[in-house]
């Protein structure tokens, strides 16, 4: 028999099937990045699954060991950008509403394993920053407010060590521990803040490694006076910034500049490849059109980072995460 035309199972075939063995029904297939991505843009996963637990980053972790097939963990998708060709691997978006959706206070009662007494809050990887700064304030927890603004998740924030106007406030600056899940030992550990190699929209964390959850100083506060701090926090970035199918800022900022002052001088405001747009609010944002392409966006960020280069000779670098596409670092400016 010629089995030359016959369908070959790829090596994804064996890793889905045990997926959905440990797994059942939070496992899919060809799942469309763009409901995951805030552009709303982007092709689909190969597959995707919904972790709950730890337990179930296990599943995946011996499901996907000595396979080769790739997994990326996805949390609000507020800063991710998937090509339209899609991922060939695995997606492991943390449930909210499981493990990691939890939150806990303490109020300087409990301790540290050091014996230090704690008032602060410890929150699941798939929290969301303005749920966590409306819950803290609630609470009477202070520091926190700047997190109002911020389109993201725990977990991601630490990734990515997010904060506000620079690096004046950042995760690194209130972050007591976070918990640390390797997909490639299976194993989990807690490591504090000094641990992670914090730097300006940067961490130490690896592409493999999950953080689980987070916990983070607060201070005693008055609730009312937290409620209108996270108020003029989320006021500001709906004032300055774009908020809809858009990924945030685009670019970091490079030392001693801003990336919007640096791309609107060098006239990138407004422009448009295909089915994207710079912001005509916020030169670092790009908007994304309804039914729009992902390889837009990307092409318009090549474009912005060979216009500000030519302009001023300063090498702007991604602060989107993008997925599928070459890294800006090889395509020359």
């Amino acid at each position: 028999m010629n089995t030359s035309s016959q369908r070959q199972p790829t090596r994804l075939e064996p890793v889905i099937e045990a997926l959905r063995d440990a797994l059942g029904d939070r496992v899919e297939t060809q799942v469309p990045t763009s409901r995951a991505s805030w552009y709303r843009v982007g092709g689909p996963a190969a597959a995707w699954v919904e972790a709950g637990s730890v337990p179930d980053l296990v599943s995946v972790s011996r499901a996907i060991a000595g396979t080769g097939v790739p997994a990326m963990m996805v949390g609000e998708g507020s800063n991710l950008l998937v090509a339209e060709a899609g991922y060939e691997g695995v997606m492991v978006h943390l449930d909210r509403a499981g493990q990691f959706g939890g939150v806990s206070f303490s109020d300087g009662k409990s301790t540290d394993p050091d014996g230090s007494s704690v008032h602060g809050v410890e929150a699941g990887a798939a929290v969301r920053l303005p749920d966590l700064a409306r819950w803290c304030a609630e609470r009477g927890h202070a520091t926190l407010s700047w997190m109002a603004g911020i389109p993201g998740s725990v977990g991601g924030s630490v990734r990515m060590n997010a904060g506000v106007e620079a690096n004046t406030t950042e995760v690194r600056h209130s972050l007591r521990w976070a918990e640390i899940f390797d997909m490639e030992s299976a194993v989990a550990r807690r490591c504090s803040a000094d641990e992670l190699g914090f730097a300006y929209r940067h961490s130490e964390i690896g592409p493999h490694q999950v953080v689980t959850a987070a916990a983070f100083t607060t201070a005693p506060g008055d609730p009312e006076q937290i409620r209108a701090a996270n108020a003029r926090h989320l006021q500001h970035r709906q004032e300055a910034q774009e908020t809809k199918r858009t990924g945030g800022s685009v670019f970091t900022n490079p030392a001693g500049h801003s990336a919007w002052q640096l791309i609107e001088t060098a006239g990138g405001k407004g422009l448009r490849v295909g089915t994207a747009q710079v912001s005509d609010k916020h030169a670092n944002f790009i908007v994304a059109d309804r039914g729009g392409r992902a390889d837009d966006v990307y092409d318009l960020m090549v474009a912005i980072r060979r216009m500000v280069h030519q302009n001023c000779g300063v090498v702007l670098e991604a602060e989107t995460v993008l997925v599928g596409f070459p890294p800006l670092a090889e395509v020359d400016p």
